[in-house]
């Protein structure tokens, strides 16, 4: 009798999944880390919403995947793997995953306080805008003088732990955003502290007795 011979028939390929960065990652790395699990010897290609090739990678034995993109523009990206398996069998698309490119940070706001600056109040409390989540640091004459988070609705407030001296102040910030871009300063706003009482008037008139 003829020998016999066995041979498997692969038609199919699942999807591969991008298991990092989790959708909805902002960064300011053009170049985005990419990590997930396919079939053992498949080739995984990375696609952009536009359906251009940005990475590739082959899945190793463990089933595992890395890869580097390709230098992506700044904004919002909507990435989707597919693989090839050795059969020549290609995969439908991954579950999407979107990652914002962030390059830049604009400047926050500093308030102007009330008075023209002019306060009693040696540890004043400053205010400002900034983008949600980005981390201010306030600077009086040049020196840091402490950090604060932007609020969700894009406000922040900042007290100074230590007492300013009497006398003019400037008072400027800076803010990192969550993607770790860090903006040149604001404009600056003039704080004035005067915490010295006037001196008792006099009564020159009428004259004593």
């Amino acid at each position: 009798p003829a020998a016999s011979s066995s041979f498997v028939v692969d038609t199919t390929a699942a999807a591969p999944v991008i298991t990092s960065p989790s959708s909805g990652t902002v960064t300011n790395d053009q170049t985005v880390p990419l990590t997930g699990t396919g079939e053992p010897g498949a080739t995984v290609t990375v696609r952009d919403e536009n359906g251009d090739p940005v990475a590739t990678a082959v899945v190793d034995g463990t089933g595992s995947w890395s890869a580097e993109t390709t230098a992506l523009p700044e904004g919002v990206h909507t990435l989707t793997a597919t693989q090839t398996d050795e059969a020549g069998n290609t995969s439908p698309a991954s579950a999407p995953v979107q990652v914002t490119v962030d390059l830049t940070a604009e400047p926050p706001v500093v308030d102007d306080l009330p008075d023209g600056g002019l306060t009693n109040d040696s540890t004043p409390e400053i205010t400002g805008a900034g983008e949600p989540g980005a981390t201010v640091t306030v600077e009086v004459d040049g020196t840091p003088a402490g950090t604060t988070t932007v609020d969700e609705d894009g406000t922040w407030t900042f007290t100074p732990t230590e007492p300013l001296t009497e006398g003019p102040h400037e008072v400027t910030a800076t803010q990192t955003d969550e993607a770790g871009n860090t903006s040149g300063p604001s404009e600056p706003v003039e704080v004035v502290v005067d915490t010295t009482a006037p001196a008792a008037p006099v009564i020159t008139s009428p004259g004593d007795g």
